[in-house]
């Protein structure tokens, strides 16, 4: 089994790096007018708000083309058999992204569809019905748009509420009419999760508090699908992550977009599994980015970076050190602050060629960057046979396998690039000094041949690479790491740690695999030659003993 793993903390660098490769899918999938494809306007809108949020020189062409459709009374969705939730997540969309529109020309259009007895938006299609109803997501989305640009009039906000309160369930979710959950084939609602985040955007949109009853039940509601992954939703999640973020409860926005991060296809795109296809498509990417820009950034307090007060090193004396640089002495071995908050860990794992998804493989918590990388073991494989971890003797580092080849034949050879904050190391063995909040990723390029191996002499690291110091001298296969030994390559002791099953573990041994240094080349010749002497040795004395 192949299997390549790496430590990810997730923070708001590490949204950073997922999701530029989202919005590098949408740039690359952006109609030259700006859309997403033709009556693809609810799209388009989702896209916009990625590309705004992340900077990207193509929304304002989106945009433009959202503002000048929305404000046309002669557009598609408009008329008799439109439907509102398309011009309200129009609406929202240009209101996140600042962009100038005629918001009373939108709202002449939209109200319209407001049922002026039930106070809902209509839209939605229901075949037992045979016609468009008043749905919980029409509302929501007519509500959070034209409130979001400030032309909801209060009456018809108030309606617009109170048709939603009467659709909440005493769980705290959100049906979609008053006669139906869901409908799986709604793209802006496909489920329960979706629409409740839908309605607590809409209600946050029109200025309900955070502390009513009913957006409590609702939030209480999404927890408990977030502890479930959504099911498996990628909107969901996207949703989710969006309301959890408006209402302030980031705990839930981290744990969502950990959850959504695994999802993400080797394309850089994303799809909901409700979908007809499961191709990335730029309505399940578009949201997905955009909730990536409201990760959790890291508190500056417990920050590994020099600072005169908390020094990371539990010293009794406040005796001034040097800033923990990479390329600082050993000796003030950086170890984990006793009082820092911990973070949640999450490791890797790409089985190819399942189209380099991510998969959660197990998931605990750590306390700083040393700590973190402590937990996980270190790479090994099987074409450069790796006796274990590698072990970088005298400095605080964990060590990594940068190229790795692991397939047999030679003629089927895969490259997997480790990167650190999205730049690409040096390849071959390479020493890594880990800092809080760093990105690190292992990727898969393939089509790449590497040389016979020689690496086992560790190289020097390409100079001014990120994250990387020279590489130091190998320590001989030892016996047990003793007090004195790096943080980063001792498991931390049982009471500061949690119960975490290791990635990677000696088969002779429950605990992680033992910390031996790479068996060089030139060695495992002699080795080998001196086994075969030996069994030589003992085939012909067995052979002159039985003609006695």
């Amino acid at each position: 089994m192949r299997i390549i793993a790496v430590l990810i903390v997730l923070s708001a660098a590490l949204a950073a790096a997922d999701a530029q490769s989202a919005v590098l899918w949408l740039e690359a999938h952006q109609d030259a007018n700006g859309s997403f494809g033709a009556y693809q306007e609810h799209a388009t809108a989702a896209a916009a708000l990625a590309l705004s949020a992340w900077n990207s020189p193509n929304a304002s062409l989106s945009l433009a083309l959202l503002s000048s459709s929305a404000e046309n009374p002669e557009s598609w969705f408009y008329g008799a058999w439109g439907e509102a939730d398309i011009p309200g997540i129009m609406a929202y969309s240009l209101a996140k992204a600042s962009h100038v529109a005629n918001g009373t020309a939108i709202a002449n259009n939209v109200l319209p569809f407001q049922n002026s007895s039930s106070g809902g938006f209509r839209g939605y299609y229901d075949m037992g019905v045979g016609g468009s109803v008043d749905s919980g997501v029409d509302t929501s989305c007519a509500l959070m748009g034209l409130s979001s640009l400030g032309v909801m009039p209060a009456q018809n906000s108030s309606a617009a509420i109170s048709f939603l309160s009467s659709l909440q369930n005493a769980d705290g979710s959100f049906n979609l009419t008053a006669s139906k959950t869901h409908d799986s084939l709604y793209s802006l609602g496909p489920n329960p999760a979706s629409e409740t985040a839908l309605a607590l955007l809409a209600l946050k949109s029109a200025g309900v508090a955070s502390s009513e009853v009913r957006v409590q039940n609702a939030l209480n509601y999404l927890h408990a699908s977030s502890s479930q992954n959504y099911n498996g939703s990628v909107y969901a999640a996207s949703l989710s992550a969006l309301a959890f973020n408006e209402h302030g409860e980031t705990a839930y926005v981290s744990s969502s977009l950990s959850f959504l991060l695994t999802l993400q296809h080797a394309d850089g795109g994303f799809a909901d599994q409700s979908r007809m296809s499961d191709a990335s498509n730029a309505l399940d990417t578009g949201f997905a980015a955009y909730a990536l820009r409201f990760a959790p950034s890291p508190s500056p307090s417990p920050s590994p970076s020099p600072s005169p007060s908390p020094s990371p090193s539990p010293s009794p004396s406040p005796t001034p050190t040097p800033s923990p640089s990479p390329s600082q002495s050993p000796s003030p071995s950086p170890s984990p602050s006793p009082s820092p908050s911990a973070r949640s860990v999450y490791a890797r794992i790409y089985f190819p060629p399942v189209a380099g998804r991510a998969d959660i493989n197990s998931q605990t918590e750590c306390f700083n960057a040393l700590d973190c990388f402590s937990r996980v073991a270190s790479i090994s494989c099987t074409y450069y046979a790796a006796t274990g971890p590698l072990y970088c003797a005298g400095v605080s580092q964990t060590c990594f396998v940068t190229a790795v080849n692991n397939v047999a034949p030679p003629s089927s050879a895969e490259y997997w690039r480790f990167e650190v904050n999205g730049a690409p190391a040096s390849v071959g063995v390479s020493c890594y000094q880990p800092s809080d909040w760093d990105v690190l990723a292992l990727r898969y390029v393939g089509g790449y041949y590497a040389p016979t191996p020689t690496y086992y002499a560790p190289p020097t690291p390409t100079a001014g690479a990120p994250g990387f110091v020279p590489a130091p001298t190998y320590a001989a296969p030892t016996a047990t790491p003793s007090a004195s030994t790096p943080a980063a390559t001792r498991k931390p002791s049982p009471s500061s740690e949690p119960s975490v099953l290791p990635l990677f573990s000696n088969p002779a041994s429950p605990t992680p695999m033992p910390q031996t240094a790479l068996v060089t080349a030139g060695e495992s010749s002699f080795y080998m030659l001196a086994l075969v002497l030996v069994i030589g040795f003992a085939s012909l004395a067995l052979y002159l003993n039985a003609r006695r």
